[in-house]
């Protein structure tokens, strides 16, 4: 199985470059060999590639500046810290939190 698919692979490069182009300007070759069709990867590599001459480039990012806030630029922001350890901040290095609510005292027995 590889053995043929690997011949296929060789007669479709050799005779890609032995077969004139077309109109267009792409030469594209399709072989059976032992009833198989190998993928055509001149022709899906050519097609892409006037695909990717056609595209535009995205446009450019907005730079960070110096001046940039700090949750844009990624770097220690002191109102979410502060947000974050509650009445601890500015105290201690352990977050705020509440303590656990406790569910009444009562029974279930009836």
């Amino acid at each position: 199985m590889k053995h043929s698919v690997g011949i296929a692979l060789r007669v479709l490069l050799i005779s890609a470059a032995v077969l004139p182009a077309r109109a267009d300007g792409q030469t594209c070759v399709q072989v059976t060999l032992n009833g198989q069709k190998p993928p055509a990867y001149n022709c899906l590599n050519q097609q892409m590639q006037s695909l990717a001459l056609g595209a535009q480039a995205p446009p450019p990012a907005l730079p960070v500046t110096a001046n940039a806030p700090s949750n844009q630029v990624g770097t220690f922001n002191q109102q979410g810290v502060a947000e974050q350890y509650g009445q601890n901040f500015g105290k201690s290095i352990i977050p705020y939190r509440p303590p656990a609510p406790v569910m009444g005292g009562g029974s279930l027995r009836p």
